[in-house]
């Protein structure tokens, strides 16, 4: 079961990302058919609803696939999550019940979180896909935040920590191995003097080297569709923040190979109130 909650996590982080040609392949003759089912079924309508979007021009197009969006409210997959959180409790299989819980809050929030929320809902989020790799792979990872209390409540672009989160495990941290705990670091503050919102993401892996961190800058400023999908949370980060906040953004990399590396966002200081 717990191999089968992690394939529909990571289908379902796979569109978030903007792919959508992975489909679900899962044979149990339960809930989770249906599942995968529904999913693949979602996946093929909005993939003809992007083919057809030059004929129907785009603002027609963004129409339709919000739309299907609204339409496609997934309450068997919630039923079924809190069915297994219930049976775990039932049974006392305590992990169980802690890594059904944590998927139920991450896909809810993947699916349903609006364009912008407060900082504090990203940290939410980020606490709740760090429990599931808690879990799963006990005193590995470790997180640390130094949020100031006033940042809490700053408007923030939805889905833009737990990316780059998970890029710094998949990159920062593979094949690297370190005397001292894989620690992730998330910092938040205001900078009153500019009103701008400074958010650090800082991961104490391998690092980047020169080259490569050309290589990735130069993706992040390219424009139009990307033959492939390599360093994919960066690019698809950068764009966003250029396009919600109309060059008021920066996003900045440093890093030392063999020590660390940090993203760091800068954006205007707004609330949730003087967006609406």
């Amino acid at each position: 079961k717990t191999r089968i909650i992690d394939e529909i996590a990571a289908a379902c982080y796979q569109v978030q990302q903007g792919d959508l040609n992975t489909e679900l392949s899962i044979s149990s003759h339960d809930e989770f058919q249906i599942i995968s089912q529904a999913y693949n079924s979602m996946l093929k309508s909005m993939r003809e609803l992007i083919r057809r979007s030059v004929d129907l021009g785009h603002e027609t197009a963004v129409s339709k696939i919000k739309q299907l969006e609204s339409q496609f409210h997934p309450h068997f997959l919630f039923n079924t999550l809190n069915s297994m959180v219930g049976m775990s409790v039932h049974y006392r299989i305590e992990p169980l019940e802690q890594l059904s819980t944590a998927l139920s809050e991450c896909m809810q929030y993947a699916l349903r979180a609006p364009d912008r929320v407060v900082l504090e809902q990203e940290l939410q989020h980020l606490d709740s896909y760090m429990r599931i790799l808690q879990i799963r792979m006990p005193d590995k990872y470790r997180l640390l935040q130094q949020v100031e209390e006033e940042a809490l409540g700053c408007s923030v672009l939805s889905l833009m920590l737990q990316p780059l989160v998970e890029n710094a495990l998949q990159h920062g941290f593979h094949d690297y191995q370190k005397q001292v705990p894989c620690t992730i670091s998330v910092q938040a503050w205001i900078d009153r003097a500019c009103g701008m919102l400074h958010v650090r993401v800082t991961d104490n892996g391998k690092g980047i080297t020169k080259e490569k961190l050309s290589v990735v800058l130069a993706r992040m400023e390219m424009q139009g569709p990307l033959e492939d999908r390599e360093h994919i949370a960066l690019i698809n980060i950068s764009r966003r923040l250029r396009i919600a906040y109309a060059g008021r953004s920066s996003l900045r990399i440093t890093t030392r190979v063999g020590c660390f590396t940090c993203v760091e966002i800068q954006i205007p200081v707004e609330r949730m109130a003087s967006l609406r």
